[in-house]
C-alpha cells in the first residue's frame, strides 16, 4: 500500500472510485449466488467482499490524507 503522504489527489480519488465499483460488483456476485441457491460459494463471496472493504476503508483515509495536504499547501484565501 501506498504511504499516504505520496499519492495525489487525483490518484486517491480514482482508487476510491475503483474501490467501490469492486466492491458493487462483489455484493451483486453475493446477490446472483443467493438467487441461483450456490449457497457453497457464499462463505468466500463474502468473505471476499469484507477484504475489499477494508482495502476501502484504507484507500479513503488515503484519500483523505491526500486531500489534507493538497489543502495545507495550498495558500487559504480569506474574504
Amino acid at each position: 500500500m501506498v504511504k499516504p503522504d505520496s499519492i495525489s489527489c487525483e490518484e486517491a480519488f480514482l482508487r476510491a472510485r475503483a474501490q467501490k465499483t469492486r466492491i458493487a460488483l462483489q455484493r451483486a456476485m453475493i446477490l446472483s449466488l443467493s438467487e441461483l441457491g450456490m449457497t457453497e460459494l457464499l462463505p468466500p463471496a463474502r468473505r471476499l467482499l469484507a477484504r475489499l472493504q477494508v482495502t476501502d476503508r484504507l484507500i479513503v483515509e488515503q484519500l483523505r490524507h491526500a486531500v489534507e495536504a493538497r489543502r495545507a499547501a495550498s495558500p487559504s484565501v480569506e474574504g
